[in-house]
C-alpha cells in the first residue's frame, strides 16, 4: 500500500472523525465549571513490573519481561505513561525482543467518565514488523466502581500506521479503538481480571485479550499471572495469525 490513504478511505474514515471531535469538545465545555470546583492536588503512582513470559506463535520462545508503568493526576487530568520491553537471549546476545510504548491522557468529564487521547508504539519483528503507531481520540467511562468488582470500557477512532518487517511495505489506515476491562476483586488480596481491546482498521484487525489473576504479596509488592491472546485478521506470509503469551511477573508498586 503506498503512503497515502486512498481517497474512499479518506472519506470513510473522515465522518466519524469529525463527529467524535464535535462531541468531545461540546462535552469538555460542558465540564469546565464542574472541573474547576473539584480541584485536588497533584498526585503520582508508578510501578515496576519483572517476570518471565512463554511466547507459542510467531515466536516460540521464553523471555524476560519488564515493564514500567506512571499514573499522574492533577485536577481534571489524568495522564498515563506505559514502557514494555522483553527479550531473548542466547550466548549472551539478543535473538529476540519486543518493544512497546503507550502514552495516554484523559479529562475528566464526571466522577465516571472521561474523554482521551492516546498514542501507542510497538516494535516486534518476530511477528511481522519493524514498528507500529497507533494514535486515537475518544471517549470513556467506569461503568461499576465498588469494592468488589469494577468495570469500564473506551471507543475512539484514529489511525495506524505499519511497517512491515517481511514484506518491506508500509501501511496506513484508519481504525476504530473498543476496549473494555473487567476486574473481581475475590478478597482483599487476590483480584481476577478480564481486558478486551479491538483496533478494527480497513485492512487490518487486531484482537488482543488478556486474562489475570493477581496476588498481593506484602502492600507494596505483588504476584502476578496472566495469559495473552492476539489474534490479527491480516498478517505477512509465513506469519502466524494468533499469538498467545503466559506471563509470570513480580510488581512493585510506588
Amino acid at each position: 500500500m503506498g503512503n497515502d490513504l486512498p481517497n474512499k478511505q479518506r472519506r470513510s474514515f473522515r465522518r466519524p472523525l469529525v463527529f467524535l471531535i464535535f462531541t468531545l469538545v461540546i462535552s469538555a465545555s460542558s465540564s469546565t465549571a464542574l472541573s474547576s470546583e473539584q480541584e485536588k492536588p497533584e498526585t503520582w503512582q508508578g510501578s515496576l513490573e519483572l517476570g518471565i513470559l512463554h511466547s507459542e506463535g510467531n515466536a516460540n520462545t521464553q523471555y524476560h519481561y519488564f515493564h514500567f508503568h506512571a499514573i499522574n493526576e492533577r485536577n481534571a487530568w489524568r495522564s498515563f505513561l506505559s514502557l514494555d520491553a522483553s527479550n531473548t537471549l542466547a550466548s549472551g546476545e539478543i535473538v529476540s525482543e519486543r518493544i512497546q510504548g503507550f502514552v495516554k491522557s484523559d479529562y475528566k468529564l464526571l466522577d465516571s467518565s472521561y474523554l482521551f487521547a492516546s498514542g501507542e508504539y510497538e516494535r516486534d519483528v518476530m511477528r511481522g514488523y519493524f514498528h507500529r503507531g497507533t494514535g486515537t481520540l475518544g471517549y470513556g467511562n467506569q461503568i461499576i466502581h465498588s469494592e468488589i468488582f469494577e468495570t469500564d470500557y473506551e471507543i475512539g477512532v484514529g489511525a495506524r500506521y505499519t511497517n512491515y518487517s517481511i514484506e518491506y511495505r508500509k501501511d496506513y489506515e484508519p481504525i476504530i479503538n473498543l476496549r473494555g476491562a473487567i476486574h473481581y476483586h475475590l478478597t482483599q488480596t487476590t483480584t481476577i481480571s478480564q481486558k478486551l481491546s479491538l483496533k478494527a482498521g480497513d485492512n487490518t484487525s487486531i484482537w488482543d485479550s488478556e486474562t489475570s489473576v493477581s496476588q498481593d504479596i506484602i502492600q507494596e509488592l505483588v504476584l502476578k499471572t496472566a495469559f495473552l491472546l492476539t489474534y490479527t485478521t491480516v498478517v505477512p506470509q509465513n506469519i502466524e495469525h494468533t499469538d498467545s503469551i503466559i506471563r509470570t511477573t513480580l510488581i512493585y508498586i510506588f
